[in-house]
Parts: C-alpha cells; sequence; structure tokens
C-alpha cells in the first residue's frame, strides 16, 4: 500500500489476458504429477500386496508344528517375522499374485474420474 492508502497495483491494470501465454507454457508440467501419482498409486497397490502377503504367509506359519532347535524363543519369532515380511515384500515386487494390478487399476480409474 501506498503512503495515501490506495493500492498501487489496481485491479485496472491487471489483466486476466496476459496470463494466458504464462498458462499455455505451464501446462504441460501437469503431466509429471500424473505420471508420479500413477508411480504412486503403483507402488501403494505394491505395498499393500506384500502386507497381504505376509499376513498370508504368517497364517501358513501358524499352521507348521512348532519344534524347533532354539527352543520356541521370542527371538525365533522375530527372526520368523522378519522374514515373513522380506520374503512378502520380494514376492511383490515380482510377479506376485497379481492383486497388485488389480488394485492399481482400480484407484487409477479412480484417480482419473476426479
Amino acid at each position: 500500500m501506498s503512503s495515501d492508502g490506495s493500492n498501487p497495483i489496481s485491479k485496472a491494470s491487471f489483466n486476466s489476458e496476459n496470463l494466458n501465454p504464462l498458462r499455455r507454457a505451464t501446462s504441460g508440467v501437469q503431466q509429471p504429477k500424473q505420471d508420479f501419482d500413477q508411480q504412486r498409486t503403483k507402488e501403494a497397490a505394491e505395498q499393500f500386496e506384500a502386507l497381504l502377503l505376509h499376513q498370508m504367509f504368517k497364517s501358513m506359519w501358524s499352521s507348521v508344528p512348532k519344534d524347533s532347535l532354539l527352543g520356541n524363543s521370542r527371538e525365533e519369532e522375530y527372526y520368523q517375522d522378519m522374514f515373513t515380511e522380506g520374503l512378502a515384500n520380494e514376492v511383490a515386487k515380482g510377479q506376485g499374485i497379481g492383486i497388485k494390478e488389480v488394485i492399481a487399476k482400480d484407484l487409477l480409474r479412480v484417480q482419473s474420474k476426479k
């Protein structure tokens, strides 16, 4: 504001038509954001599949009899959980069981409607 209380940039001097070249120049900037969102969606779907596989593997381990050299210790449970989590992550990174593709496709379809 100037010393007399008026705004030095009046509304009359601001012309929105001057922004059109700027809008045209930046219109292509939206594409990387969309690609980034697609990548993040695919990563989220992969993480969900890994989580699902981890739960499935834990259930499978619970059906195995508990006869161990370590004596069913808490450390063995920690190791087994870390192993199962790593296995689930590696399976999901690879071909997986097909859930991540279905989830990613559905999420991307929903995002494209926004």
